[in-house]
């Protein structure tokens, strides 16, 4: 009876390991991930700027190729040619040799004769030389590649004779008529003659000396003295 009557008392005494009314916990986690945020935002920050560093180093480079592509596209071709290929590095020679081809009309005037001959029908690979009051020879330069004597007739309707009458006013003597003379065939040169003719007169003889292979190493051309 006495224990219904007198309740055993609650201990209200607080707990120690519960945290008091009145205090606020401080957001330890929130901080930390805040934290982490902060290092991989750095991170990315760092990234970005080498990545655009190298874009930066990218273009300039490309830039600077391109440009000096541009302004030497001899160089260009000759970097592309193949070290090994023997006929493309005698051809890129001959074009660097040539170089000046264009220079007369860059200058405004029209091509001359010799103009004409050494770089379009010689293709600047021969040697022009004037003999005084006897004549001229047109010579291989040495080092580079023959044109075929086939080529230069069939650059001209009546052949090399029509060749040869494109110049009668720049080869030396003058003449406007030209009548072919006898073949002559050697151990290794195969030569063509031809008579040169001024009023029906034989004023001088023109010589093509060609190789094993028909290819054109030398034209002479012969004043025939007058007594």
């Amino acid at each position: 009876m006495s224990d219904e009557k007198n309740p055993p008392k609650q201990d209200k005494s607080p707990d120690k390991d519960a945290a008091p009314n009145n205090v606020i916990r401080f957001p330890v986690e929130r901080v930390k991930s805040k934290r982490r945020l902060k290092k991989l935002a750095g991170k990315l920050g760092d990234n970005k700027k080498a990545t655009l560093f190298l874009s930066l180093m990218s273009v300039m480079v490309m830039s600077a190729y391109l440009l000096q592509n541009l302004a030497d596209p001899v160089g260009r071709e000759m970097a592309s040619t193949d070290a090994r290929d023997i006929s493309k590095e005698k051809e890129l020679a001959d074009r660097l040799m040539n170089a000046d081809e264009r220079v007369p009309a860059s200058y405004g005037r029209s091509p001359s004769a010799e103009d004409h001959l050494k770089r379009i029908d010689l293709n600047g690979r021969y040697h022009i030389s004037v003999i005084q009051d006897i004549g001229m020879e047109i010579r291989l330069m040495e080092g580079r590649q023959p044109i075929q004597f086939t080529d230069l007739d069939r650059k001209y309707s009546d052949g090399i004779q029509g060749f040869i009458l494109a110049y009668g006013g720049f080869f030396q003597p003058n003449y406007d008529e030209v009548r072919p003379a006898v073949e002559t065939e050697e151990a290794v040169l195969t030569a063509h003659h031809f008579e040169l003719l001024n009023d029906d007169a034989v004023v001088g003889k023109m010589r093509f000396e060609l190789n094993q292979f028909g290819e054109l190493l030398s034209i002479k051309v012969q004043a025939i003295q007058k007594p």
